[in-house]
């Protein structure tokens, strides 16, 4: 594979730990992704190739369990700096710890950045709203929209080069597409690719109408953090 005319835009159906090694170092603006929470070892590559493949100031934000962070806390960072989690609010759905009795309503993500911190990105918040969109219809694990759209809308510019490696139904490419950024995506199922594929066709080219192709007010979709 040859870089970038075989990676830029494009969604490469593979295994992310040998297809990311294709890519050159000091490339990549954001990585932006919801790796297998189980799949530890994922994570551990994932965190020693961002060091090389990010570029300086580039970012790195990875959704994750709670009941993994002590053990991914104990993988080594290379290059890359801990920023702090941000806390992702999921309004009107809840999780269920039944072994704790503990009922959820938020996900986490780890922010990390290769130096120097990149001081031309937007103010922002360790804390971002987001609802369901029905995006769990295409992947069982998918994420909602509006997280991803605010995510990408804060930490990048346009034009720059987001990577989400375990890239699922698309929903990083089609925020990317709306935000005029440009994607990689990698994901090892055929079925999800081809998915993928047919969901990149259909993003609208205005803003104000995303989300399932449904058309919905510009204000609803962009949802600002709060106070936690």
């Amino acid at each position: 594979m040859n870089y970038p005319e075989d990676f830029i835009n494009k969604i490469i159906c593979g295994d992310c730990l040998e297809v990311m090694e294709n890519i050159p170092d000091n490339s990549i603006d954001l990585i932006l992704t919801d790796p297998v929470y189980q799949k530890l070892e994922d994570y551990k590559f994932l965190f020693s190739i961002s060091s090389s493949i990010l570029k300086p100031s580039g970012q790195l934000i990875c959704y994750f369990a709670d009941m993994y962070l002590p053990d991914l806390l104990k993988f080594p960072f290379g290059e890359l700096k801990w920023v702090k989690l941000i806390v992702e609010r999921n309004v009107g759905t809840k999780g269920t710890l039944w072994k704790y009795h503990c009922k959820t309503g938020c996900k986490h993500a780890m922010w990390f950045f290769k130096s120097p911190f990149p001081k031309d990105i937007e103010w922002t918040t360790d804390f971002i709203y987001s609802k369901p969109d029905g995006n769990n219809v295409k992947h069982q694990w998918g994420k909602n929209y509006p997280s991803i759209y605010e995510l990408i809308k804060r930490h990048t510019h346009p034009n720059d080069i987001i990577l989400d490696p375990f890239f699922g139904s698309g929903t990083v490419g089609r925020a990317c597409k709306l935000l005029n950024r440009r994607f990689i995506g990698i994901e090892i199922s055929p079925e999800y690719c081809k998915i993928a594929e047919e969901r990149l066709k259909k993003v609208p080219k205005r803003l104000d109408k995303f989300i399932n192709g449904d058309f919905i007010p510009k204000e609803k979709i962009i949802l600002s953090g709060g106070d936690c």
